[in-house]
């Protein structure tokens, strides 16, 4: 298929996957990426825009998702969709919140996120263990935002993170 774009691959990526609610990934998906181009800079609402709504496409979508991400989206989207995606590698939950921290556009769109799955509608859903360990990672992150890295910026990180539910 040619043309393929953030929302396409996106698209391809949550089609058919739900929630632990029962609702479809690609609706998470894309209030995050709403509430974070809302509130990014004009020069980067777009780049940020597209992180956002593929947070979760590497590790909720098939093996080629990561492949078109870096062929068609660019290398910073890339590597940002990286750095939020969780995989076996990265160790404990606390060591993917820190590296996420490091990376200030990789951190407001984790805020995001967590900010919709601790949301009164959809935290309902949520284990107590779970609602802790988002809570905390909550804490954490809003805690690097006031006191660590400036948070303006679209910045390319390496490395990964992302939530099991």
């Amino acid at each position: 298929m040619s043309g393929w774009t953030a929302g396409t691959i996106a698209e391809y990526a949550y089609q058919g996957k739900v929630d632990r609610l029962g609702e479809p990934i690609a609706l998470h998906a894309s209030r995050v990426a709403v509430a974070v181009a809302e509130a990014a800079d004009d020069w980067n609402r777009a780049c940020m825009f597209d992180v956002a709504l593929l947070h979760d496409a590497i590790e909720d979508g098939p093996d080629d998702v990561a492949y078109l991400i870096r062929q068609h989206c660019g290398r910073v989207v890339y590597r940002l969709v990286l750095t939020l995606t969780r995989t076996e590698g990265i160790g404990s939950y606390a060591d993917y919140i820190s590296v996420i921290a490091n990376v200030p556009v990789a951190r407001r769109i984790k805020l995001a996120d967590l900010a919709d799955n601790l949301d009164p509608a959809r935290a309902d859903g949520l284990t107590p263990s779970l609602r802790k360990r988002y809570e905390q990672a909550q804490a954490r992150l809003e805690g690097e935002a006031v006191g660590g890295a400036s948070s303006s910026g679209v910045v390319g990180g390496s490395g990964t993170d992302r939530e099991q539910t």
